[in-house]
C-alpha cells in the first residue's frame, strides 16, 4: 500500500481544498455578504492561499513566476485576450438581449470581473494546468482535466445565483465549459495567464450584466 502521494495528487489535493472550502462558504452564506465581499475577499483567500503555501513551502519557488504571471509579450497577450474575450462577451449578450451603457456602475462591474477572473485563472490555469502539463504525457488530456476541474469550481456560484435559472442557466453552463476549454488550450500554448484572465473577465462581465 502506497504511503506517499505523487506530485500530481498533491496538486489536485490543493484544488480539492479550495473546492471544498468554497462550496461550504457558498452554502453557508448564500451571497448574503454581497458579491464584492465574495469575489474580492473570500474567493481570493480561499483559492489563492492554499496554492501560495504549496508553491512557496513545498515547491520552494517564487509565487508569481510559478503561476504564469510573466511580463514577456504582455501586449501581445492582452491583444489575444481582448479579441477572444469579445467573442464570449458578445455571445452571452446575444443570448440574453441585454442592452447597457458605460456608467459608474458598469465600471465597477469591470473591476469586479477582472479581480474574479484573475483569482480563478491563477488557480485553474496558472497552478493546476501548469503542473498537469509538466507531469502529464497527454497535452489534450491535461487541458480537458483542468477545464472540468475549473467548471466544478464555478458550480457553487452558478447554482446559488438568483438570476440564473432555467434555459439561461443551461446556456451559461455550456458556454462556461466551452470557455474553460478555450482558456486551458490557450494557456497550454502560450504559457501565460494574461490572455486567459482578460478573456475570463470579459465573459464574467457579460454574466454580471445579465443577472
Amino acid at each position: 500500500m502506497r504511503s506517499k502521494l505523487t506530485y500530481t495528487e498533491r496538486v489536485l489535493n490543493i484544488w480539492a481544498i479550495s473546492m471544498i472550502l468554497w462550496s461550504f462558504y457558498r452554502a453557508a452564506f448564500q451571497a448574503n455578504l454581497g458579491i464584492w465581499f465574495d469575489e474580492v475577499v473570500a474567493k481570493p483567500a480561499i483559492f489563492l492561499s492554499p496554492m501560495y503555501v504549496f508553491i512557496t513551502r513545498f515547491e520552494g519557488k517564487l509565487f508569481l513566476k510559478s503561476v504564469g504571471l510573466k511580463a514577456k509579450s504582455l501586449w501581445q497577450e492582452l491583444a489575444i485576450g481582448g479579441l477572444m474575450g469579445s467573442v464570449f462577451f458578445l455571445a452571452m449578450l446575444l443570448l440574453s438581449d441585454v442592452h447597457f451603457f458605460i456608467d459608474r456602475k458598469a465600471i465597477q462591474w469591470i473591476v469586479l470581473a477582472l479581480v474574479t477572473a484573475t483569482t480563478e485563472v491563477l488557480l485553474s490555469q496558472g497552478f493546476v494546468l501548469e503542473r498537469l502539463l509538466k507531469e502529464s504525457k497527454g497535452f489534450v488530456k491535461a487541458c480537458i482535466y483542468a477545464s472540468v476541474l475549473n467548471f466544478f469550481l464555478n458550480v457553487p456560484l452558478l447554482f446559488t445565483t438568483s438570476g440564473l435559472t432555467g434555459d439561461l442557466l443551461i446556456r451559461v453552463l455550456v458556454i462556461q465549459l466551452s470557455l474553460n476549454l478555450a482558456l486551458s488550450f490557450l494557456y497550454a500554448y502560450r504559457r501565460s495567464v494574461y490572455a486567459p484572465i482578460l478573456i475570463k473577465a470579459m465573459y464574467l462581465l457579460s454574466v454580471y450584466l445579465i443577472v
